[in-house]
């Protein structure tokens, strides 16, 4: 499949065997200079007895971010003087190739095999026969079948190079999430009843984890084109 490349925008290498080979190339093309840079601060995460809440979100719209502990950083477009984002010639190597038919069929085939051997014990269970044997025979009648399936698949698999339209963000640190989730441990111990010793386990409260998750937003300034590696499955 030829994809058109944009406006001012060298045609991409071909992939071999349509689709089905394997690309190498290194291309040239236009990238923003990013440069990494402090947006704000959050709180630290930290533990307690208690579970309470002053705010699940909390906003920066009044300097609530300027201060926490913890630095939140982000890459920002470098801009010219003109407030325009400021673009750099970069090389991207590229060195792709379709799913292994081989791959894919050990790969599906593998877990086609985990959920038969599951069944097969289920119906072994339930019909008072050997799990061995009803594991087994659930284990490779379902592995071959979905080993072809993945197989299928993986041979259906092409590649393309495309150029993708990507946007040059200006980042904000817009405020932060607060959660709360509770924190638990196991308490083990012998118990003697019956004439024998018994390992007894029980899972007991440990406190609360308060997590705190930063909401940084962007806002598009621009945008540039960049070359990618697309899989589709062939008709």
């Amino acid at each position: 499949m030829n994809v058109a490349a944009p406006p001012n925008l060298p045609p991409l290498p071909t992939v071999p065997n349509n689709g089905r080979g394997r690309v190498v190339a290194d291309i040239d093309h236009q990238a923003p200079v990013l440069v990494q840079s402090k947006l704000g601060e959050i709180p630290h995460n930290y533990r307690s007895s208690s579970s309470a809440i002053d705010k699940h979100y909390t906003s920066c719209e009044q300097g609530q971010c300027q201060s926490g502990g913890r630095e939140v950083w982000g890459a920002l477009p470098r801009l010219d003087a003109s407030g325009q984002p400021q673009l750099t010639t970069v090389t991207r190597h590229i060195d792709a190739q379709p799913a292994s038919v081989l791959m894919g069929t050990a790969k599906w085939g593998a877990l086609g095999a985990l959920a038969g051997a599951g069944a097969g014990t289920l119906v072994g269970l339930f019909a008072g026969l050997p799990l061995g044997v009803c594991a087994a025979a659930g284990a490779g009648a379902a592995g071959l079948a979905a080993g072809a399936v993945g197989g299928h698949q993986a041979s259906r698999d092409r590649i393309r190079l495309e150029w993708q339209e990507k946007p040059v963000q200006d980042l904000t640190l817009a405020g932060y999430y607060h959660t709360v989730s509770e924190e638990t441990r196991q308490e083990c111990h012998y118990e003697y009843w019956g004439g024998q010793s018994h390992y007894v386990c029980r899972t007991v409260h440990d406190g609360w984890n308060h997590r705190f998750r930063s909401d940084v937003q962007g806002t598009t300034l621009a945008t540039y084109f960049e070359p990618v590696v697309v899989h589709y499955q062939a008709s």
